[in-house]
């Protein structure tokens, strides 16, 4: 077949110049000219003849091709693209190429081109970059048979190493005729010409003129399943796949980004390291399977990537990509807003939470805060933006449910990473740098932070970890991002994540007697970076152990009557029964107590499926920014003034703004979740009640040192009028001393003595 048969154009230099761009080594065939007759349907439509030469010259010769605008051209030609891709996918670039050449805005061969537009299409060579293939291929599945495939895959990056020139064609110059000739290079492979091919030359020695050699840039990086539910897969090791970039695709992503890959399965020889007993290398061959990316389009939601489908998570495959790239099929619109419109959406959500366990519901009113997070704000005169990830920690005695929770919230966060404290290390956490085999480079390797970008890093035993492995969390936690200079390596990895530990009390059990910082043998710097910190203490108290008992044995079908969730809904019921028409009773139901307000009280309670309270998180954290209102900061400054005035003189840790910019995170959280886009003071008030019950409110601001106006002291029960009296605390106990060392006690004791004297003496 001629170039006129095959390309529909006339043969001439230009055409065999991009015929040779990508056809070097093939010749035109009836197959080729079948697939072009089909493409030239797609050529015809109107997405393809949207892309101008000028922007893809902008754009590094890229061109975006989706998936559906190549269907409704060309109905068989994606099974011929999957099945054959060396095949098809050039003959794809070929034809964009000739689509643009023949662009009404460039002007004719013959005539001048000030910009040399022309001129430089000619000498490049596009790329067609397909998205939105619609089927995922698991790495479980990538085995012998798809070699030769094109397939699309979802993962987590956690390698990328660096950037490398890569040659694709050589030229060599005969010695005697100073003829050249160009051999071109596919995957990584070619063979030298044995004799000089021009006329009857036929000389044997050629000579590589390095000079001429034509190269690409070129990058591997290592692509991570991502979790799996699949109760089959649970314990397996993740599988990883290595992924080659080229030309425009180098350095579009980096360690941690959940990105989805198009492209040519492929497979390289490597010989076995050490071979086996007996046997030499050439005896022991194995073939490392890789893909050869077409398209890289960063999805910043790894759970709507992986169960929408590539369509999904395509949108673009530049760092510019954000949340609102999830798609959202109207069946899940539909349910969203039928959970917006719950008369008590703060009650569902909570209790929709690790359902299993008995309680605490405050703590997952904490936890619920921290899946939705606050609204990004830039900082004034920095360039940046302020956290707005809230990080939250348990500390509790064993048999509390703690590991549970974290489970679960890994599980139902939209990008959730769950790590066990005594199993990891410092560079586990944040990133390593390790050397590639291959080439002998430094490569970055994400950590479980850094992987858990924009979603949810639960850390449990908290305690067990080390110092140093402490020390490597400040950054992270307060900046959200991880630096590292190491092995001529300076960079900065994001890591705007939440965390969310569990820690067990030294000695098993939490002593009051005792700060948590001693307690759990941390220091101040690494607490203080938590924006909430609740105490679960496992208490005697009867009514709660039969209630607590009931609902086990329920949950273990050995019981009867809906366990103690049930027993706690009918003694509900028939008081809201007896005294729903007493006066003052709706005043009384404003009031109550946060705690009690989240309690179950309906019969017929069905928490939320996690897969449909995950999309609903995904879809706040994607649309909602909300603000906060004129009067959320009045109460908010007014509740922070609170707090320092009534933390004057207690000799406990500073209150900073830290826990006003706590405030805000989480009045912000309160409000995404009901997907609203303005922070009442009613969202306010719920904080402000969460924080009450936390450390920072029971340690360090109510520690019954009441100043009255007047600047008296109040009088207390034991202090004997020195305002240390006693009140019940959180964990059910009681005592004026929770949270206070001897040592930190015996001196508070005698401050408030001087001052009482003081104020006597005056």
């Amino acid at each position: 077949l001629t170039m006129a048969q095959v390309g529909g154009l006339n043969e001439s230099d230009e055409e065999r110049l991009l015929w040779g761009n990508y056809f070097s080594n093939d010749e035109p065939t009836e197959q080729h000219a079948a697939l072009n007759l089909e493409l030239l349907r797609y050529a015809s439509s109107e997405p393809a003849r949207a892309h101008t030469p000028e922007r893809v010259l902008h754009s590094g010769c890229a061109v975006p091709v989706q998936y559906m605008d190549l269907v409704a051209a060309c109905a068989a030609l994606p099974l011929k693209l999957e099945r054959k891709p060396q095949l098809v996918l050039p003959l794809i670039h070929l034809v964009v190429h000739r689509l643009l050449l023949a662009h009404p805005s460039l002007p004719p061969a013959s005539a001048p081109d000030i910009n040399c537009v022309r001129e430089r299409l000619c000498a490049s060579r596009l790329h067609a970059r397909l998205l939105g293939w619609p089927t995922l291929t698991p790495m479980r599945e990538l085995k012998s048979h798809n070699i030769g495939r094109f397939v699309a895959l979802t993962g987590n990056v956690v390698r990328v190493s660096n950037m490398r020139p890569h040659v694709t064609s050589l030229q060599f110059e005969c010695a005697r005729c100073k003829c050249t000739e160009t051999v071109y290079i596919q995957d990584g492979k070619y063979s030298a010409p044995a004799t000089c091919g021009a006329g009857t030359c036929r000389a044997k020695a050629l000579a590589l003129v390095r000079s001429n050699a034509r190269m690409a840039d070129w990058q591997k990086i290592r692509l991570q399943e991502l979790p799996s539910e699949d109760a089959a897969e649970a314990g397996r090791v993740p599988r990883t796949v290595d992924v080659e970039l080229s030309f425009d695709l180098v350095d579009v992503c980096m360690p941690g980004d959940t990105v989805t890959i198009s492209g040519t399965i492929k497979a390289e020889s490597v010989e076995e390291h050490g071979g086996g007993r007996g046997a030499s290398k050439q005896q022991k061959t194995i073939w490392c399977l890789y893909v050869d990316a077409n398209s890289v389009a960063i999805a910043k939601n790894a759970r709507s990537a992986s169960e929408g489908g590539a369509a999904a998570a395509s949108a673009s495959n530049s760092r510019t990509a954000s949340d609102r790239d999830a798609h959202f099929s109207p069946g899940e619109l539909q349910m969203i807003r039928e959970i917006r419109n719950e008369p008590e959406v703060f009650k569902l959500l909570v209790n929709s939470l690790s359902p299993g366990i008995f309680g605490h519901e405050l703590v997952k009113a904490g936890l619920a805060l921290s899946l939705f997070g606050g609204t990004p704000r830039p900082v004034r005169g920095k360039g940046g933006r302020a956290r707005s990830d809230p990080h939250m920690l348990i500390v509790g005695d064993p048999g509390m449910g703690k590991s549970q929770m974290l489970n679960f919230l890994s599980t139902v966060a939209p990008r959730g990473v769950y790590v066990c404290g005594n199993t990891c290390s410092s560079t586990g956490l944040t990133v390593t740098v390790v050397r590639d085999p291959t080439s002998g480079d430094f490569a970055l390797e994400a950590g479980a932070l850094v992987l858990a970008d924009r979603g949810i890093c639960c850390i449990d035993e908290f305690d067990k970890m080390s110092p140093p492995e402490h020390q490597a969390l400040l950054e992270a936690m307060e900046q959200q991002r991880i630096s590292v200079a190491k092995a001529g390596i300076v960079c900065s990895l994001p890591a705007r994540a939440s965390v969310i530990a569990a820690a067990n009390p030294v000695g098993g059990h939490y002593n009051r007697a005792k700060t948590v910082a001693e307690n759990l043998k941390m220091s101040a710097p690494i607490l203080s970076r938590f924006d909430l910190i609740f105490i679960l203490l496992d208490a005697p108290d009867a009514t709660k152990d039969r209630l607590l008992s009931r609902h086990v044995m329920a949950m273990h079908g050995a019981g009867r009557g809906g366990g103690a969730r049930g027993a706690m809904q009918k003694a509900v019921a028939l008081a809201k029964e007896q005294w729903a028409n007493q006066p003052g009773h709706e005043d009384w139901e404003a009031s109550r107590p946060l705690a009690e307000r989240l309690v179950v009280s309906d019969n017929d309670f069905d928490p939320l499926p996690s897969k449909l309270l995950r999309r609903y998180i995904e879809y706040a954290r994607a649309y909602v920014q909300p603000r906060l209102s004129d009067e959320a900061c009045a109460l908010l400054k007014q509740f922070y003034l609170q707090l320092r005035g009534a933390h004057r003189g207690s000799g406990c840790g500073a209150i900073t703004t830290r826990q006003l910019e706590s405030l805000m995170r989480l009045s912000e959280a309160r409000a995404k979740l009901e997907l609203l886009e303005e922070v009442s003071a009613e969202h306010v008030q719920d904080v402000i009640d969460i924080m009450r019950e936390s450390l920072y409110y029971d340690h360090m601001a109510d520690l019954s040192m009441q100043v009255v106006a007047s600047g008296g002291w109040a009088s207390g029960g034991a202090g004997g009028g020195l305002g240390i009296g006693n009140r019940t605390n959180a964990g059910g106990g009681t005592g004026s001393v929770a949270g206070l060392s001897k040592t930190k006690l015996s001196k508070r004791f005698l401050d408030l003595l001087e001052q009482f004297a003081n104020c006597k003496g005056s």
